[in-house]
C-alpha cells in the first residue's frame, strides 16, 4: 500500500507546517513504539495501538488488542474510512485526505501541543532542577570558548615555534628550541591533523613544514615542486593559457592528502569533470568534447590516424560511429590489406609453378600477438607472418623458383635483383630459359673476350630489367602491389613507406587515452574488431563507444556493468608537455606572499 503521510506541527503564530513521508508497506503502524510509522509520546497510547490498512479497495483502521480508536468521535475497535474522517488516538488525530493518482491513501497527523509526553509523566515528583544547581549558560559558553582557544588554538601555535624546522638553520636554533614537545602539546597539536598522510608522504607525519610553509595558508604549488619537478603537463600551454591560474587549479586541489592509505593519484572522476564538464567554457581553443560521465556523457572514439601515404603524422579523425566526416575516418598508411578475405579459406595458382595451392583461413592470434607489456600487439613482420611460399612469396624468375627479393626499398630490391643475375652470368649459369651467357670461366685462367662481356652483361641486365618491372609492376596482379602504395613520380617506381599502429614508442590511434589487451584477453577479438566486413586495410577497425559500454559503465560499478572511472583509461600528467609547474623555493613562496602560483 503505497501511502502520503503528512505530518502537521503548528508554529507559535499557529501557522501550520506539514512534512511529507511516502511510505510503501502492507500497513500503517500506529503506537508509542519507536518503529511506528505514527508515533505518539503519550502514555495514554499503547506501544502498538491501531493499524491502517487496505481492505476492499477501502482504507481501514484497527484497534489491536483490547485498545479502543476513536473515528469522528465515537469509540470503536474498527471501522472503515473515508476523505474527511478523523481518527483520534490519544492526542493524536489522524484525518483522511483524499488519495492522489501516484498514492493508494493520503492522511494527515497532528498531535495536541498541550499533551504532555511519557517521558516528562513523572517530572513533577522533583523540587530541584539542574538550572538551579549549575552554572548560567553564558557563563559556561566563555568558559568552553577560552579552554577551547588555549588548548586547541594557543598552546598548538606555541608548541609549534618551538619546534625547529628544515628552514631553520643550526646557528639559530638555541637548546631551548629543540625541546620535545609534551603529550598534552602533541594531543593539541594532533587535534588540527584531518587524518593520516598518504603511503607516499607517511615519511612527513612529523615534518608539516615540509608541506605547510605558512601557518592558516594552503600548500602551495612550489612546495610539490620541489619534490616533483618533473611531473609532466596536463594541457598544451598554447591552448590553455593562462586559464589553468583563472581557475586557482592548484596541485593540492586535485591530489588531497590526509585521507590515509588513499593514493594521492586516487582522485574521483569529480576532480576531472569539474572542468571537463565545460571546457569550452574556459578553454575555447581545445578541439576536445565535453564529457562528464563515462556511461552517460562521453564523446565517441576519435583515433588519431595517418591521412598522408607515406608519412607518419597524424590528424584527429570524425567519431568512429556514424555522424563523423567519413573522408577523414580513414587510414592511408600505404599498407593495402583485407582482413575479410585472410578470414576465409581459398584457392590459389602458384605463378613459378603453376599449381593450384588451397591457403586455409587465418586466425586473429596466428598474425596478432601482444607485446610484452600486454598493452599493444606486436608489429606484424613480413618474414614471420607473410612471407609463406603459398601465400606471399616474392619469387621473381621461374627458371630461379627459389630465389627471392628481399622485403626491403625499391632500391635495395633492384640491387639485390641486379648482383644476383650479375652473378649468375659471370658463373655460367645455363639454366636460364634462352640464356646467351658465356660458358663457365675458371678463376685465374683467363678473362672473358669483350664481345663475350657484352653479352654476358647484356643478358644479365635484360633479366634484371624484367625481374625488377614484374616485382613493381603498377599492375594489380603484381606481387609489391598487392601490399604496397606504390608511388611511380619521378621516373623509378617507389615503395611508400608504411606506418601503421603502432607506431615506434608504443603510440596508438587514442594517444591521450590509456587501453590494454591483457584484461580484454577473454574475450572473442571479433566482439570489438568487426573484421569480417573489413575488405581494405584504410578501414579503422577501433570499437565504437556503445561496444566499450556492453561491459563499462561510469564511476561506479553495477550489476552488469565495471566501474569505469576517468582515471581507467587516461592520465593526467604528460612528460611531453614539459613540466606542470616551475620549481619555486620556499624562499619565492614567501616573497609572494604564499600565493599559489
Amino acid at each position: 500500500m503505497r501511502t502520503r503521510l503528512l505530518h502537521a506541527t503548528r508554529r507559535r503564530s499557529g501557522a501550520k507546517a506539514l512534512r511529507e513521508q511516502l511510505l510503501d508497506t502492507e500497513c500503517i503502524r500506529i503506537g508509542r513504539a519507536s518503529d511506528s510509522h505514527v508515533f505518539v509520546n503519550s502514555l495514554s497510547v499503547a506501544l502498538e495501538h491501531a493499524v491502517l490498512r487496505e481492505h476492499g479497495g477501502e482504507l481501514r483502521v484497527e484497534a489491536i488488542g483490547s485498545n479502543d480508536v476513536r473515528i469522528n468521535g465515537h469509540v470503536t475497535r474498527a471501522g472503515l474510512l473515508h476523505p474527511g474522517d478523523v481518527v483520534r488516538i490519544g492526542p493524536c488525530e489522524i484525518r483522511i485526505l483524499e488519495r492522489g493518482e501516484d498514492v493508494d491513501c493520503a492522511v494527515e497527523v497532528e498531535t495536541s501541543p498541550d499533551v504532555k509526553p511519557a517521558a516528562a509523566s513523572g517530572s513533577g515528583r522533583s523540587r530541584v532542577s539542574l538550572r538551579e544547581i549549575m552554572p548560567s549558560a553564558r557563563w559556561t559558553s566563555w568558559v568552553l570558548v577560552l579552554a577551547i582557544g588555549a588548548l586547541f588554538l594557543a598552546l598548538p601555535l606555541r608548541t609549534l615555534e618551538r619546534v625547529p624546522t628544515k628552514r631553520d638553520s643550526v646557528a639559530d636554533q638555541k637548546p631551548a628550541q629543540v625541546e620535545a614537545p609534551g603529550a598534552l602539546a602533541r594531543f593539541a597539536i594532533s587535534s588540527w591533523n584531518p587524518g593520516p598522510l598518504a603511503e607516499s608522504h607517511a615519511a612527513y607525519t612529523l615534518s608539516c613544514e615540509t608541506c605547510h610553509r605558512e601557518r592558516f595558508r594552503k600548500v602551495d604549488d612550489g612546495a610539490c615542486v620541489e619534490c616533483h619537478a618533473t611531473i609532466g603537463g596536463h594541457a598544451d600551454t598554447v591552448v590553455a593559457g593562462d586559464a589553468f591560474d583563472e581557475l586557482h587549479l592548484r596541485c593540492a586541489g586535485c591530489h588531497v592528502d590526509h585521507k590515509g592509505g588513499k593514493g594521492l593519484a586516487d582522485v574521483p572522476d569529480a576532480t576531472c569533470t569539474d572542468c571537463h564538464a565545460g571546457l569550452e567554457a574556459h578553454f575555447p581553443e581545445t578541439d576536445l568534447l565535453d564529457t562528464s560521465d563515462f556511461a552517460a556523457k562521453h564523446p565517441e572514439f576519435r583515433p588519431s590516424v595517418v591521412t598522408s601515404p607515406g608519412s607518419s603524422e597524424r590528424t584527429r579523425s570524425g567519431a568512429v560511429a556514424s555522424g563523423g566526416d567519413e573522408a577523414q575516418r580513414v587510414e592511408h598508411s600505404g599498407l593495402k590489406f583485407s582482413h575479410e578475405k585472410h578470414l576465409e579459406s581459398m584457392q590459389k595458382k602458384d605463378k613459378l609453378t603453376g599449381e593450384s595451392i588451397e591457403i586455409a583461413a587465418r586466425k586473429c592470434a596466428d598474425c596478432h600477438a601482444p607485446d610484452a607489456s600486454s598493452a599493444v600487439m606486436r608489429p606484424i613482420a613480413y618474414a614471420q607472418h607473410c612471407a609463406d611460399a603459398s601465400c606471399h612469396p616474392l619469387g621473381f624468375d621461374n627458371d630461379y623458383p627459389d630465389r627471392e627479393a628481399p622485403h626491403a626499398a625499391a632500391a635495395i630490391v633492384r640491387r639485390a635483383v641486379e648482383e644476383f643475375f650479375a652473378g649468375r652470368a659471370l658463373a655460367g649459369d645455363t639454366r636460364a630459359s634462352g640464356a646467351g651467357a658465356a660458358p663457365r670461366q675458371r678463376p685465374g685462367k683467363g678473362d672473358l673476350t669483350e664481345s663475350e662481356r657484352l653479352d654476358t652483361r647484356a643478358w644479365a641486365d635484360d633479366r634484371s630489367a624484367k625481374a625488377i618491372a614484374a616485382l613493381l609492376s603498377l599492375d594489380t596482379d603484381g606481387p609489391c602491389v598487392k601490399c604496397h602504395t606504390l608511388n611511380a613520380e619521378g621516373g623509378d617506381v617507389t615503395v611508400m613507406p608504411v606506418h601503421v599502429v603502432p607506431f615506434e614508442g608504443g603510440e596508438r590511434w587514442m594517444p591521450l587515452a590509456r587501453f590494454t589487451h591483457e584484461r580484454h584477453a577473454q574475450e572473442d577479438c571479433e566482439r570489438c574488431h568487426a573484421v569480417r566486413t573489413s575488405d581494405t586495410s584504410e578501414q579503422i577497425l577501433l570499437p565504437a563507444i556503445g561496444v566499450c559500454r556492453e561491459c563499462h559503465g561510469g564511476e561506479v560499478a553495477t550489476v552488469d556493468r565495471v566501474a569505469s572511472p576517468c582515471l581507467q583509461c587516461h592520465d593526467f600528467h604528460h612528460e611531453k608537455l614539459g613540466p606542470m609547474r616551475a620549481t619555486s623555493s620556499a624562499e619565492e613562496a614567501a616573497v609572494s606572499g604564499g600565493q599559489v602560483r
